[in-house]
């Protein structure tokens, strides 16, 4: 990725970021929940925010360099999903620890505990403390194909669109 498509980027996520957050620093642990399943169905994206609501204290919050963290991530998905894959193959659960270990193995990133939390709030299905990792990386990647590909889209109007329906809940 070349300087300009990564300040592109920069800029994008912090647009995306204010509008979640209402211009506050921070968005809440179901607002990035929100933002994380911005492109799943309407059904799926209905259980999984209804998943995380019981979980959520609502006394943790993200900040957009958790957030712009987090987006890089998201850019560097296929080799954490390398990562994983190595997991099902052994049969081995993939709790947070070993969530973390495989981030920074694949990456060099380590995430903040409130978004590990939030990703395990969603994506443990069974709430036995391990990540359903197919539909986790399944869900993060549709979002970086739609949404962190350099888009054929006016961003200005993208944001907007983002906002007017962030603006009726």
């Amino acid at each position: 990725i070349n300087q300009q498509n990564l300040y592109k980027k920069f800029i994008l996520n912090n647009a995306y970021f204010q509008v979640y957050s209402n211009g506050m620093p921070t968005i809440s642990e179901i607002n990035f929940a929100r933002i994380l399943l911005n492109h799943v169905s309407q059904i799926e994206r209905k259980e999984f925010l209804e998943r995380i609501e019981s979980k959520v204290n609502n006394t943790s919050y993200i900040t957009f360099q958790m957030f712009e963290t987090f987006s890089t991530f998201i850019r560097s998905l296929d080799d954490f999903s390398v990562a994983m894959r190595m997991f099902a193959i052994t049969n081995q659960s993939i709790t947070k620890d070993e969530f973390n270990r495989a981030l920074r193995a694949s990456t060099g990133l380590t995430l903040d505990p409130t978004i590990v939390n939030v990703i395990f709030y969603l994506f443990d299905l069974n709430d036995d403390g391990t990540l359903h990792f197919e539909d986790f990386v399944d869900v993060l990647k549709s979002r970086r194909e739609r949404r962190f590909v350099e888009k054929k889209v006016n961003s200005f109007a993208y944001f907007k669109s983002c906002f007017k329906r962030e603006a009726r809940k």
